[in-house]
């Protein structure tokens, strides 16, 4: 893998954490604007122009990702962002309940996400890459880093932390708890080292964030072929964690119906499909979740290496379990529990063909209790499923095999701040 510093944008110190604001993709148009509304200079105005703009206005439209632009030149001017003139690396620590994750903010190129070297295991759907392109185009800019892990390196997460110092150049705690640490790797000799080891790592692979890179690639093929290698859109802004330290959470699935059918026709048409499906209590439930995160965070997310295929399922003030472990290996040697659920019930028996379009199902991400999940297939007259969490060796096993998974399988926690770091194209 090939690893180079960069000159970015970054926010002042003092003002960074008003600054901030979670990624764009976890707000829905009405929380983006709420969002804004509550924080007027923060990063969402330029991640999210629409928000300056009345709600029935067009998403796309191009003078909505100009304002983009306006707004970035504004704070330059007012000093709320400053740039890193000299090309630097940064690490970035974030801490939360006991648990932390470091990651390396650098560049990594476009040729090696081309030639496989940078591998996905998520499908992208083109107007949420074209949406971001066009904030690269309006901006020239990068706006928020891509999630990549890669296999575990001892030496590289040696060089990593040793090359902190005693002061960050940010250190404050986000309105979700996350403690973040970020330190500017800016000496020449370290540069060369940590970019020298991470030229041992064969293969990344993309956490969150496929829609960026998609984006920054297709804005890097539209340059002629000459000048596309040196441009400055040649390579894209990626924060990159080793795999064993990423903890990665459930993500539910909310069917606000039951396609018509009552309850007992439900369970007899899973039946059918060949599943066997047996009565829970929501004890029972709650704590075959709590034994599965506690042995995850006893054992590391990194050294798991299969998932519960056993589905949790809420319908009607009951919990059944929904045992998919029979369809281990039927369609792909890579099927998870999300894949198999949308394969064998979601489409053919429940309706929901195009998760990602229909809008009869809502996706529930992070560490959610169960009551949590009872009330929000009872507030919906629905149907919820608690699939567990994929773990980061399936991931990449699934990317190396060249196939994708199931939208919306995979919750990353915790999230990567945007605004923090922005890169010239």
């Amino acid at each position: 893998m090939h690893l180079s510093p960069l000159s970015c944008l970054r926010p002042s110190p003092e003002l960074v954490k008003d600054f901030v604001t979670p990624p764009y993709d976890v707000f829905t148009h009405k929380t983006a604007r709420e969002w804004a509304q509550k924080h007027l200079r923060s990063f969402i105005t330029i991640d999210r122009p629409e928000v300056n703009f009345p709600e029935q206005y067009t998403r796309y439209a191009p003078e909505v990702y100009a304002k983009a632009n306006d707004i970035i030149e504004q704070r330059l001017h007012d000093s709320t962002l400053l740039v890193d003139a000299t090309p630097c690396l940064y690490v970035w620590r974030l801490s939360v309940q006991g648990h932390s994750q470091v990651g390396l903010v650098g560049a990594v190129s476009v040729d090696e996400y081309v030639k496989g070297s940078i591998k996905q295991h998520e499908a992208v759907r083109p107007e949420k890459m074209q949406d971001r392109l066009e904030l690269m185009k309006a901006t020239s800019l990068q706006t928020s880093p891509v999630l990549m892990m890669h296999r575990a390196n001892p030496s590289l997460t040696h060089s990593i932390h040793a090359a902190l110092t005693d002061k960050p150049l940010y250190d404050f705690i986000d309105t979700t708890g996350v403690h973040h640490s970020i330190w500017r790797i800016d000496h020449p000799d370290t540069i060369a080292k940590l970019c020298a080891l991470y030229e041992q790592i064969d293969t990344a692979y993309i956490a969150d964030g496929h829609h960026r890179a998609a984006a920054a690639v297709a804005l890097n093929r539209a340059i002629d072929t000459p000048q596309r290698t040196d441009a400055l859109s040649s390579k894209f802004l990626a924060v990159l964690f080793s795999a064993e330290d990423l903890t990665i959470l459930p993500y539910h699935r909310l069917i606000h119906d039951t396609n018509g059918m009552s309850t007992s026709t439900l369970r007899e048409k899973i039946r059918q499909a060949g599943i066997p499906v047996v009565a829970k209590t929501a004890d029972s439930i709650k704590a075959a979740a709590t034994a599965k995160s506690t042995g995850a965070a006893k054992t590391g997310i990194q050294s798991q290496t299969t998932q519960d295929l056993r589905v949790p399922m809420f319908v009607d003030n009951n919990w059944y379990e929904l045992d998919l472990r029979q369809f281990n290996n039927t369609y792909t040697p890579t099927c998870t529990a999300q894949d198999l659920l949308q394969r064998l019930v979601l489409a053919p028996i429940l309706g929901i063909h195009d998760p990602t379009k229909d809008p009869r199902i809502s996706f529930i991400g992070g560490m959610v209790s169960t009551q949590e999940l009872q009330e929000a297939a009872q507030t919906t007259k629905g149907v919820v499923f608690s699939p567990a969490a994929v773990c980061a060796q399936q991931i990449m096993s699934i990317a190396d095999a060249g196939t994708i998974m199931s939208p919306k399988s995979t919750w990353f926690e915790p999230k990567l701040l945007s605004g923090l770091f922005m890169r010239h194209i």
